[in-house]
Formats: C-alpha cells, sequence, structure tokens
C-alpha cells in the first residue's frame, strides 16, 4: 500500500543547498564576464551532486528499510521500482528528446555522441559527449536496479549493515587501482575515469543506505541538537572540499568521494531533524521539489548564456538563468513529474502494492 511521509523542512533544506551549488557551478562557468573571485568559488560547485547522492541512499534506502520481509520477493520488486521510475523516468525522457530533436534547432547545437545509450543509462561509463549531467542519474537508476534486488532478495544483510558499506571499499580500491594506472592530470580524464562511472563512485549512496539502516541507533542523539550537527557536517564537509581543491589531484582522487561522503552523511543525519522556520519552509519546499527539473534543465540555459548572454551584466544573466531554470523546471513538474506521480499511486492502488 502507498505510504505517506511527513516532510521534512531540513532535507528540503539539504536538497536546495545542492542544486544551488550546482547551479552556481554552471553559472560561473557559462557567464565569462562573472567576477574571477566568484568564478574560482564557483568551481567547487560539483560538490552538490555529493550531497545528492547521500541524500538518494539515505531516503531510498529508509523506503526499502521499512517495508516487510515476509512481502514476496517479486512484489516488493514491481513496488519499488514502479515508485521510482514512474518519479524519475518521464521527465529524463522529455529532456532527453529535447537534446535529441530539439535543441539542434532551437539552439543549433546538434547532439554529440552516441544516442542509443541515453535511454539505457550507459553513458556515464562509456562516455558523454551531450546531455552532461545526465551522468549522476545514471548512478542513481544503476543504484535504483541493483540495490533492491540484494535488499529484498538477501534480507539477512539487514542483519549484517556493515555490509551495506561494501560497494563503498569496492568503490575506493577501484580507484585506487585506477589512479595507479593512469596518469590523470585533471579535466576530463578524472570525471571520466574516477568521477561519472557508477563503479568508482557510489560512496555517497553507499553511506547514504547504512544511515538509513542504523537511524533508529542515531535519531536520539541527533535530536537533541540536529543543528550542531549539521553545523559539525557542513564545516566537515566545507573543510574537506577546500583542503581537495576545485579539481581533485594527487591521492585526493582516491579520497575525496569517500570524504565528502562522511562530511554529507552529517549534515544529512542533523538535516533530518532540523526544523526551520516557519517563513522560510516555503521557499526551501518549491526549491526541492523543483529541484530534480532544474537539474535536467538548467544546462540548456547555460549553453544558451552562452551564446547569447556575453553582453549582459553577469549578475543579470544570473538571474535570468536561474529564473528560466526555475520557471520551466516548475512548469515540467505541473505538466510531467506531477501527473505521473498521481498516476504511480493509481497503479499502485490497483495492484494493491
Amino acid at each position: 500500500m502507498i505510504e505517506k511521509h511527513k516532510r521534512s523542512s531540513g532535507l528540503d533544506l539539504l536538497r536546495s543547498i545542492a542544486i544551488l551549488s550546482v547551479l552556481f557551478l554552471h553559472l560561473t562557468e557559462s557567464i565569462k564576464s562573472t567576477p574571477e573571485w566568484l568564478h574560482q568559488f564557483g568551481k567547487y560547485g560539483w560538490c552538490g551532486v555529493d550531497i545528492f547522492f547521500v541524500l538518494s541512499g539515505f531516503l531510498i534506502g529508509g523506503q526499502v528499510f521499512k517495508s516487510k520481509d515476509e512481502i514476496p520477493l517479486m512484489r516488493s520488486l514491481k513496488s519499488f521500482w514502479i515508485k521510482r521510475w514512474y518519479r524519475t523516468l518521464p521527465l529524463y525522457l522529455v529532456v532527453l528528446s529535447f537534446y535529441l530533436f530539439i535543441k539542434p534547432y532551437v539552439l543549433k547545437f546538434p547532439f554529440q555522441g552516441n544516442g542509443w545509450l541515453y535511454p539505457f543509462f550507459l553513458q556515464n561509463i562509456f562516455g558523454i559527449r551531450d546531455f552532461p549531467q545526465s551522468w549522476s542519474l545514471c548512478i542513481e537508476e544503476h543504484f535504483y536496479l541493483i540495490f533492491p534486488l540484494f535488499a529484498f532478495a538477501l534480507p539477512q544483510l539487514k542483519k549484517r549493515p556493515l555490509f551495506l558499506l561494501i560497494p563503498l571499499v569496492l568503490s575506493f580500491l577501484i580507484r585506487i587501482y585506477i589512479v595507479s594506472t593512469h596518469d590523470i592530470q585533471g579535466e576530463p580524464l578524472l570525471s571520466y575515469l574516477v568521477r561519472f562511472p557508477t563503479y568508482s563512485n557510489i560512496d555517497g549512496i553507499s553511506m547514504g543506505v547504512f544511515l538509513a539502516y542504523t537511524h533508529q541507533y542515531w535519531i536520539h542523539i541527533i535530536k537533541r541538537n540536529p543543528f550542531g550537527i549539521f553545523t559539525i557536517g557542513s564545516i566537515t564537509f566545507i573543510f574537506t572540499l577546500f583542503m581537495i581543491g576545485p579539481v581533485p589531484s594527487g591521492s585526493w582522487i582516491v579520497w575525496f568521494p569517500t570524504l565528502l561522503a562522511l562530511g554529507a552523511s552529517l549534515m544529512t543525519m542533523g538535516a533530518s531533524q532540523l526544523e526551520l522556520p516557519k517563513v522560510l519552509i516555503p521557499f526551501f519546499y518549491w526549491i526541492s521539489i523543483c529541484s530534480y527539473g532544474m537539474y535536467l534543465w538548467n544546462n540548456i540555459f547555460m549553453r544558451a548564456a552562452e551564446k547569447y548572454f556575453q553582453n549582459i551584466h553577469w549578475l543579470l544573466a544570473s538571474i535570468v538563468c536561474f529564473a528560466l531554470s526555475m520557471l520551466l523546471a516548475f512548469i515540467t513538474y505541473k505538466l510531467i513529474e506531477e501527473p505521473f506521480l498521481k498516476l504511480r499511486n493509481k497503479v499502485l492502488i490497483k495492484n494493491n502494492l
């Protein structure tokens, strides 16, 4: 049956921080007149995706661990995949169609790369040449496909929570191998060999799943001072980020996903129990609701900014790009995401899932 969950304003805040970080990165990259100091600061915006990964593992893991063991395997898997794919696939396919069929004519940017990879979420492994922001969605979809198979088929894993960190360990070892066998000198090799592939960047999701399983053990401690834990996590995350630098190099290539996942985990623990002032809740709610659409759409406006906004003041250009990304994300949420969420609920009810 469909479960209703109380929305966490603290997690909405964290999700908003993540998407705004990514948008800040893309804005400062695209609008060349951005002041140099702001451009340098914007180079760290990629860290927003690391926050998203921990959040995803925590929220999706929580859904899985709340399910009852006696429910038949295929029924559990069907329910899980319906919930996730009705949520993520419709808008993804719409944006992908835009990249494939509309963008070449509207923005005069032809689609590059192997389009057949994208419907199967394989572009993060075999190489992304267009729709670059989809790399992280590939990791999410691989997680949605594989994680429930183990969690539902092997319920004994629930009795051994440390097993949930095995993907993190494997990912760490794979990065050691990659660094030892390749001469990685910054981008784009860093992204194509370490950042983009699922097998080398699963730390955050793995740690989020571990948090979800151990939730009952740390929740009472966090409730005493959620803001303090969130602050400690934020300081840890920011300190680690600036120690790593805007482009990880050397031994940091091995360590950065794990260390950022640790900081983001503390932030998630605190945010899960954080209650925002009522006046701020609507703002972060709508940023959070539209974050998926903003993530998928924003690169279109950044490409437009590169072509058309260079003679406009950087602040005005940034505001226009952000507003357009937010507006389009809101429109597609109402026209695509929300209707499919309602359809999903009907399907779940019809099939008694």
